[in-house]
């Protein structure tokens, strides 16, 4: 099986229980722990209502540790009735 086929539901599935334990106390500490120091956070209209991308884990622990509290966002899971998550190339990178 080749890297982009691997099936990544597993890790997800652990992130998103590190997600929601974060999510039920909202600190930039807690949501700092689950991002790269170099990552990035796609907000598309879930949170904030707006369509942006927040670069670097110290932003993004700003902003969603916010959104999370002020919109008490939690119960986070993959959608079985939605396509599988999966390695994904764009631009050329995966």
């Amino acid at each position: 099986m080749n890297r982009m086929q691997a099936d990544i539901s597993q890790p997800v599935e652990a992130w998103l229980s590190k997600l929601n334990d974060a999510a039920a106390r909202p600190t930039p500490q807690n949501i700092g722990a689950l991002f790269l120091a170099d990552g990035h956070w796609r907000e598309a209209v879930a949170m904030s209502w707006e369509l942006k991308t927040v670069s670097g884990r110290e932003a993004i622990a700003k902003d969603l540790a916010a959104a999370l509290k002020k919109m008490g966002a939690r119960d986070f899971a993959i959608d079985p009735k939605r396509l599988a998550p999966r390695i994904m190339e764009r631009a050329g990178v995966s």
